[in-house]
């Protein structure tokens, strides 16, 4: 299946919780396009210092708002209690219209507290940019097995990597040759490959007939 895809930023704390409750649709905009969260904690301390959160807590804040959006979506009225994040009688309404609420996709290396996060609230995992293929395998595995012993369903895990841009002889991407880089990642467990569209579309007016080039290139490889 090919999708289109919209990713919101990383969570800061309540602020995040409060923001997301206002950005997603409940619907989607168009079939096949689907909202979905995708968090991090960052890096860049001027951020949290600015919403006057400490940056030392991002871990906690992220955790933290995750566990409140989930209960967000599914009760009403919700409450919530954690380190950084409380409330009471809160009404968050109309709940989304996907399943069990917006998906929620956590980025980063995969250390500890991320693959903790990801079991506890997680849909899915957005390895670091430039992790090697046999990083993203052993993240796999590691996650696979953290679902299964969370009494989670270890088949039900998203991850989601880029292809790899190789550029053609004339020095331009070339979607044929990248594409081939497709089963290596399917077969260590990505399950939504990640194309960079403005690659091989810098002019919007291309943009639709680059994407109906990448849908058939796709399912050659696929």
């Amino acid at each position: 299946m090919v999708r289109a895809a919209h990713d919101a930023r990383r969570g800061r704390g309540r602020d995040h919780a409060r923001t997301a409750r206002h950005r997603h649709p409940h619907r989607p905009a168009a079939p096949g396009c689907a909202a979905r969260e995708a968090v991090g904690t960052g890096w860049q301390r001027e951020e949290y210092e600015a919403e006057g959160l400490d940056f030392a807590q991002r871990g906690q804040l992220l955790t933290d708002t995750l566990a409140a959006l989930r209960v967000l979506w599914r009760d009403t009225p919700a409450d919530f209690s954690s380190p950084t994040l409380s409330f009471r009688e809160i009404f968050c309404e109309p709940k989304p219209l996907q399943p069990g609420g917006v998906p929620i996709w956590v980025a980063g290396t995969l250390n500890r507290r991320n693959l903790e996060r990801t079991v506890a609230s997680g849909d899915g995992w957005i390895p670091i940019m430039g992790e090697t293929t046999e990083g993203i395998a052993a993240g796999v595995t590691r996650l696979r097995a953290a679902f299964t012993a969370a009494g989670r369903d270890p088949a039900a895990l998203r991850v989601q990597a880029p292809a790899i841009v190789v550029r053609g002889d004339d020095g331009r991407p070339d979607l044929a040759r990248t594409m081939a880089s497709v089963p290596d990642l399917l077969s260590v467990g990505v399950t939504d490959v990640n194309v960079t569209l403005r690659a091989f579309a810098q002019d919007p007016a291309d943009a639709v007939g680059v994407m109906g080039e990448l849908v058939r290139r796709f399912r050659e490889v696929t």
